[in-house]
């Protein structure tokens, strides 16, 4: 018993030794580095004998625009540490994070990027002596909690202290005990007495040396990351802001509102909106398509171009002037003011046929018929793109005649670009509009090609970098498998566009059978270029595989009918919400004269 113990009294006093003298060696694995951009000195863990001059060669090129040299043990160098050096508690270089680094004067280090908030100071109620505790901090969208790990090893460095502390005490017991002890009873439990400090020194100051040589990282303790959420904002129909006040362009109608000739439909539009919130899945778009259905069918809502939005939300009704003046002209409904506002002949009686008469192609001024050819401001309207006074008094009387009868009696009312953005936003889907712009003129620059681009999964937008026009991607320059040109033509791939085809025919037979529910279509026909978009409703088990807001074929459902508006005993309000049984039964009745183009987008 003797011996053993005389082993552990050698084992004991190697370990004083090697915890005393070895760290300066073993645990010198810190390399204090400063760089132009940091404020204060940042240190990285490395193993024992590393020259911290070397990390001039690392990748990254912060740390090789770093000055680094050998420093003490990464326990005295670490923030909140005896000397407290560093700014940072120490880490490999593998998860070392330059960014998140105090820098000097906002300046962002190369790859990093600025801190963009910072918390507040925390102190604590029984301060831990030599301890300080830094405020978090948000970097690249991530919140970095340093107290938290600060605390742990302050309070780990607190209590070894203790430890060595209780334990020299215990020493000093230990020995003058066994000065003063007279009898061998006496010497032998001071004996003890040391023995048992000794051991227990060397299990504090021992674990720590075996931790950290096995691995630093389990005695070093980096910061709490939090990664933040990030609130977007839905943004398809950009004339629409529900949020917007006192705009130039919002719809004013006054107190005064016409009556429904169904008034139960009446705020339809609020509780159609209503369903939306809590959304954000294809379930929660599934429930909301089948309330819009309810409440819009047959009486709650109308085809209201550029008015998108819900009930007394609409706030931006800006059509285009060839919608407005056939759309008004042949319902009768231009006023005085308006015809003497756009030059209109005295006597002027709108001739309803579209095609012979005064619109051709839907929903354009046909600028070569007799009544209208010489009424400048008209022409002027419709060449400078909705412009002047003509423009104007067209809107007025479309908002007065279309738009104020549905806010005021809060019913939906939105064309078929908005009906998608809102439908979509109630699950939590954000459109691209700078992308579905550029498919829809990647879809008619094909279409004017004789060989037609036609992609079955993903779309390649080209651009003469030249004229700045869309181009094929087949066309000179363009084409990839050819005679790409990088310098002429500019080619991206449109990311979250399913498919792109020129055809009904191939679309039905080829997109639509692995088509999403929720995707976004568009289709456009040779004979009426009038672009129209819808949704795709099919395998979720809905009665209709197809939910829109107009349309070129003018559905009847969603019609809004009001009473004693303006003179007129009774007019309607139509072309609202619709749904259709069969997608591939509407693609295949549309567009006699031939398709230009036809897209997607996959957007659940």
């Amino acid at each position: 018993m003797t011996h053993v113990k005389q082993a552990a009294l050698k084992l004991a006093l190697f370990t004083i030794f090697l915890t005393t003298f070895y760290p300066a060696k073993a645990l010198a694995d810190c390399c204090v580095c400063t760089h132009p951009n940091v404020t204060g000195k940042f240190c990285i863990s490395y193993p024992s004998g590393f020259d911290c001059s070397t990390l001039k060669n690392n990748s990254d090129p912060n740390l090789k625009a770093s000055t680094c040299t050998n420093a003490a043990t990464c326990a005295q160098t670490s923030q909140g540490g005896s000397n407290a050096v560093c700014v940072n508690i120490p880490t490999e270089s593998g998860t070392f994070n330059f960014s998140s680094l105090p820098q000097k004067g906002g300046t962002p280090a190369k790859g990093s990027a600025t801190t963009t908030g910072q918390g507040t100071a925390v102190q604590l109620n029984i301060p831990i002596p030599g301890l300080t505790l830094s405020p978090s901090y948000e970097q690249n969208g991530i919140i970095y909690v340093p107290y938290l790990a600060q605390y742990i090893v302050g309070l780990q460095t607190m209590m070894i202290g203790i430890g060595i502390v209780v334990a020299a005490l215990m020493l000093v017991y230990g020995g003058f005990t066994y000065i003063l002890s007279g009898t061998g009873a006496k010497i032998k439990d001071s004996k003890e007495i040391i023995q048992d400090a000794l051991i227990g020194l060397a299990l504090i100051l021992g674990s720590y040396v075996i931790l950290a040589n096995i691995n630093p990282n389990t005695t070093i303790l980096s910061p709490l990351m939090v990664p933040k959420i990030q609130k977007e904002t839905f943004d398809f129909n950009t004339g629409y802001d529900p949020n917007a006040t006192d705009s130039p362009s919002d719809v004013n109608c006054g107190e005064e509102c016409p009556t429904m000739l169904h008034p139960e439909g009446k705020g339809s539009a609020t509780r159609m909106k209503a369903a939306c919130k809590g959304g954000g899945t294809k379930e929660a778009l599934k429930a909301v398509l089948q309330v819009w259905v309810k409440e819009a069918a047959p009486y709650g809502s109308g085809y209201i171009r550029g008015g998108s939005g819900y009930g007394k939300e609409m706030k931006v009704a800006s059509p285009y002037t060839g919608y407005l003046f056939c759309h008004l002209g042949e319902k009768g409904w231009l006023s005085a003011e308006t015809k003497q506002a756009c030059d209109l002949p005295e006597g002027f009686a709108f001739d309803a046929n579209r095609v012979k008469g005064h619109c051709s192609n839907g929903e354009n001024v046909n600028l070569n018929n007799a009544d209208v050819k010489n009424a400048p401001a008209l022409v002027a309207a419709q060449k400078s793109l909705n412009k002047g006074p003509c423009y104007n008094a067209l809107k007025k009387d479309y908002i007065t005649y279309f738009v104020c009868p549905m806010k005021c009696n809060d019913l939906f009312g939105a064309d078929c670009s908005g009906f998608v953005g809102l439908a979509l936003g109630c699950a939590g889907v954000k459109h691209n509009v700078s992308n579905i712009y550029a498919v829809q003129a990647q879809a008619r620059a094909e279409s004017k090609y004789d060989s037609p681009i036609r992609s079955a999964v993903g779309v390649t937008a080209c651009k003469n970098l030249k004229t700045k026009q869309t181009v094929s991607c087949n066309s000179e320059g363009c084409n990839a498998a050819v005679d790409y040109d990088d310098k002429i033509c500019e080619r991206k791939t449109l990311v979250g566009y399913t498919a792109f085809a020129l055809s009904k025919e191939e679309f039905i037979g080829n997109v639509l059978p692995g088509l999403p529910f929720g995707s976004t279509l568009e289709i456009m026909c040779k004979g009426a270029p009038i672009p129209h978009m819808f949704m795709y409703t099919g395998k979720m088990g809905l009665p209709f595989e197809l939910m829109e807001s107009g349309g070129p074929r003018t559905p009847n459902g969603g019609n809004a009918t009001f009473l004693n508006w303006k003179g007129q005993s009774e007019f309607t309000v139509g072309g609202g919400i619709n749904t259709t049984a069969s997608l591939a039964g509407y693609l295949g009745g549309m567009c006699s004269g031939g398709v230009q183009y036809i897209y997607a987008v996959g957007d659940l």
